[in-house]
């Protein structure tokens, strides 16, 4: 988005309804992890822990 010669804005934001179409196992929105059938993606600071849960989601309040 042009921001007109501003800074660059980071945006926090979490998404709702995830376990219906975002793969814990390899971060792609569209299938969930029971559907998926690409390797696990692991977290680059812990190559025994999975990259992606459900802390990026919006919870319930």
């Amino acid at each position: 988005m042009d921001r007109n010669n501003l800074p660059n804005l980071w945006i926090r934001f979490k998404y709702e309804r995830l376990q219906d179409c975002y793969c814990l196992n390899c971060g792609i929105i569209g299938h969930n992890k029971k559907e998926c059938k690409n390797p696990t993606a692991m977290a680059c600071w812990n190559p025994r822990e999975p990259k992606y849960s459900m802390g990026i989601g919006g919870g319930t309040g």
